[in-house]
């Protein structure tokens, strides 16, 4: 049996770990805030899409207070802007609009969108694409960036709330914060990566020695062993990630560690079995060579 296979997997492991996870929220550097709105403040942009209305929420809040419920009777997409925030002299650098949403009985998707308006009246938009509401979903946490280069300094910021069909939304904790240009960036995070890494060195070393050792009937006991370790501890990673994301994490949070766990669960699973094989062939061929002597 060649296990050079298992080489590769765990290096695709590895590189899908580091380059699709995102640290979770709160676990980053915040930054500056720029702007934070409670369900006291009133929404300060007017002019809401047609089918679109708001109130206030007293009794549904993610934080025990108040939040904003956004309805919407039409069928096109639309994006309700609800804060406006003014911004000066901001550049080189990332804004970042984060806020908690729920939903109930959202037909297609809601998420957060920011529009930055520059001096010249355009405008450019950042949404919340990999942490989208569908149907009816608890509070979660979510958040959009927008990356501004040397020389780029908006006027303005518009925050809302993008609906793809009819459905209520409710928003609360809204805050838009400054943060530099490497926050968010896989190749400078510090924590969300190294579950995908460490396993897939430790999947990369294993495979080489399990399919050198395991042909000569070496090292029985800690090759299985050190394998049977590695598969529990990619299906604990498996659970956690499950637990997360049913309990309404942001995309950031559960992705790393489902990921991580799924592959190495296949992996080992799918490995140990023939390792053991081999052993017993290994084993079968050393007792015919002693009757044979």
């Amino acid at each position: 049996m060649n296990f050079s296979y298992v080489f590769y997997i765990a290096v695709t492991l590895t590189c899908t770990g580091f380059l699709t996870a995102t640290p979770p929220l709160g676990a980053e550097d915040q930054g500056s805030l720029l702007a934070e709105f409670t369900a006291d403040d009133p929404v300060a942009v007017s002019g809401l899409p047609e089918g679109v209305t708001v109130m206030l929420e007293p009794e549904t809040s993610a934080d025990g207070q108040k939040s904003w419920r956004l309805t919407y009777s039409g069928n096109e997409p639309v994006f309700a802007a609800l804060f406006e925030v003014p911004l000066a002299g901001i550049e080189n650098g990332q804004l970042r609009y984060s806020a908690r949403l729920r939903s109930r009985q959202v037909s297609g998707r809601a998420y957060l969108e920011m529009r930055c308006v520059f001096p010249d009246g355009k405008s450019y938009f950042a949404k919340a694409l990999n942490e989208t509401l569908t149907g009816d979903r608890d509070w979660m946490p979510t958040s959009t960036p927008f990356f501004l280069k040397k020389g780029e300094s908006p006027e303005k910021a518009m925050l809302g709330v993008c609906l793809e069909g009819p459905g209520t939304v409710w928003i609360d904790q809204v805050r838009l914060s400054r943060q530099s240009l490497g926050v968010g960036n896989p190749f400078t995070m510090r924590l969300a990566w190294i579950p995908g890494m460490m396993l897939g060195m430790l999947g990369g070393i294993y495979g080489a020695f399990a399919g050198f050792l395991a042909p000569r009937g070496r090292g029985r006991a800690w090759v299985l062993g050190l394998g049977i370790f590695l598969d529990g501890a990619c299906f604990l990673m498996l659970t956690a990630g499950i637990v997360l994301f049913a309990g309404g994490y942001s995309f950031g949070v559960w992705y790393p560690w489902l990921l991580t766990g799924a592959i190495g669960v296949l992996v080992f699973t799918s490995v140990l079995p023939v390792i053991f094989k081999r052993y017993r062939e290994a084993e079968l061929r050393r007792m015919d060579a002693l009757d044979l002597s």
